[in-house]
Parts: C-alpha cells; structure tokens; sequence
C-alpha cells in the first residue's frame, strides 16, 4: 500500500519508500521517520497511534478486512 504522511506528508510505502504504518481504527498514515517513540508488545516492538493508542499496522490497513 501506498499513501502519504498525516505528518510530514512525505510519500511512503511501496518497493523503493519507507515503511507505511497505519491506525487501524482511525486511518492515519505514519512514515518510518514520523511514528512515536511509544511502543507496545513484548517480543516485537509495535509503534502506537498517537491519537488512538492502538498498535499501528505495518504496510496500512486493508480495506476488505471489516466484513
């Protein structure tokens, strides 16, 4: 998945950009430069959405996953 900032508005995702994470609850997009030094998890360290305080997901959020 491709997309853009809510920070910096830098293009991220895709084979030649930086990591996207995403909110899986409110959709905000994240680069690899903008996402909170926050982490939750015990083995694999998960940054976390600064509105929402979820764990973001890696490579955003697919949109045929809410049935």
């Amino acid at each position: 998945m491709r997309g853009f900032c809510s920070r910096c508005g830098k293009e991220a995702g895709g084979p030649f950009r930086p990591r996207l994470w995403q909110c899986p609850k409110c959709r905000m997009v994240l680069c690899e430069g903008c996402t909170p030094s926050k982490k939750v998890g015990l083995v694999f360290r998960k940054p976390v959405c600064p509105e929402c305080l979820l764990e973001l997901a890696e490579g955003g959020v697919s949109l045929r996953s809410g049935r």
